[in-house]
């Protein structure tokens, strides 16, 4: 199941063509600060959903916006 988290992010991804910052996650998910964006960034970077540049911007992996397959039919 997609967090809602990653699912802003992919939106954003869409219409911009481009990862958000901080900043502006900060403001897509309504935190007062850049630690909890952190936090989020921290799962999804464990999760498989993003990556960082040798820079350590943010950018998308071959799984973003994937949809998780439960099972085989």
């Amino acid at each position: 199941m997609r967090s809602p988290y990653q699912e802003k992010i992919e939106k954003f991804w869409s219409d911009n063509n481009r990862m958000p910052t901080y900043s502006e996650m900060m403001k897509l998910f309504g935190f007062k600060s850049k630690n909890a964006v952190f936090k989020v960034v921290e799962k999804l970077i464990e999760a498989g959903m993003v990556a960082k540049d040798h820079l350590g911007r943010l950018m998308p992996t071959d799984s973003f916006g994937e949809v998780p397959m439960l099972g085989l039919v």
